[in-house]
């Protein structure tokens, strides 16, 4: 079997979560090593490289006091 049905082609349709995108690679062994990207430029550097979506993780862009309607 060929490898080529592992190599992505305009057929297929990735999408990127935020969090994943704007993560400035912090973690418990040292400080970050990226700037921060707010959503917007997140989002516009997706489409620049040609995601066909974006997917949003629980309070992304609302808090969650916000979604469930806690004032």
């Amino acid at each position: 079997m060929s490898a080529d049905f592992l190599t992505p082609t305009s057929d297929h349709k990735f999408t990127f979560g935020l969090w994943t995108v704007g993560n400035r690679g912090r973690d418990p062994f040292g400080d970050a090593v990226r700037p921060t990207l707010s959503p917007i430029a997140a989002v516009q550097l997706l489409a620049e490289v040609g995601a066909m979506g974006v997917n949003l993780h629980d309070n992304d862009q609302l808090t969650i006091d916000i979604l469930l309607g806690v004032r």
